[in-house]
C-alpha cells in the first residue's frame, strides 16, 4: 500500500467509546486530523488527556467490513516499516455488541479503500482484518486469544486490551 495513514482507535457502531493508551516505540506521534469515512450520521469526538496519556475517542458508524466502510477515527499520515502499540479499555455498554477499536493502515481516506487493522470487537473477538483491493472484500485472520470482556452485573473491574499492530514491508502482524 502507497500514501498510508495511521489511524488510532477507528470506533464504528452507535456510541462506542474506547479509551486508549497509545505508545510510539518510534517517539512520540501526534494525531493531525480527525475523520468520518463512509456514511457516519452523527459526528464523533476525540480528547487528548496530557496527564493520563489517554484519548478517549467516541464515534458511530455501521462497521469496517465486508467491500466498504462506515466509520470515525483520528489518524495521521506516516511511510515505510512501523509498528504501533495501544492498551483499549471500553467505556461503558453502547448500543452494539460488535463495537470496535482499531490500529488501522489505509491506502486512503474512501469507504471501500484496501487496509489492514488490528481490530478489538468489545465483545473479545481480536482479529487482523484486510482489505486487498479497492472494492474488495473485508478478510480476517481470527487470534485464538479472546481478550477479557466485563461480566455483566461487575462494574468494578476494567478490562484492558494490549494492541499491536506492525508493518514491515508487505507483512503486517497483529
Amino acid at each position: 500500500m502507497r500514501g498510508l495513514l495511521v489511524v488510532v482507535c477507528g470506533c464504528t457502531m452507535m456510541g462506542s467509546i474506547a479509551l486508549c493508551r497509545p505508545e510510539f516505540p518510534l517517539g512520540s506521534m501526534k494525531f493531525t486530523s480527525e475523520t468520518n469515512v463512509g456514511n457516519v450520521k452523527l459526528p464523533g469526538s476525540v480528547v487528548y488527556s496530557a496527564a493520563r496519556r489517554t484519548y478517549r475517542v467516541t464515534g458511530c458508524g455501521n462497521n469496517m467490513w465486508f467491500n466498504e466502510d462506515d466509520f470515525y477515527y483520528v489518524w495521521r499520515r506516516a511511510k515505510g516499516d512501523s509498528g504501533v502499540e495501544t492498551e483499549v479499555t471500553w467505556m461503558g455498554k453502547g448500543k452494539m455488541e460488535d463495537r470496535k477499536a482499531a490500529w488501522v493502515i489505509r491506502a486512503g481516506l474512501a469507504k471501500d479503500d484496501p487496509y489492514v487493522d488490528a481490530v478489538d470487537h468489545a465483545r473479545g473477538l481480536l482479529c487482523l482484518q484486510y482489505r486487498l483491493v479497492k472494492g474488495g472484500t473485508t478478510l480476517e485472520v481470527r487470534s485464538p486469544i479472546w481478550a477479557p470482556v466485563r461480566p455483566e452485573g461487575i462494574t468494578s473491574w476494567v478490562p484492558h486490551t494490549w494492541m499491536i499492530l506492525e508493518r514491515d514491508g508487505n507483512q503486517f502482524t497483529m
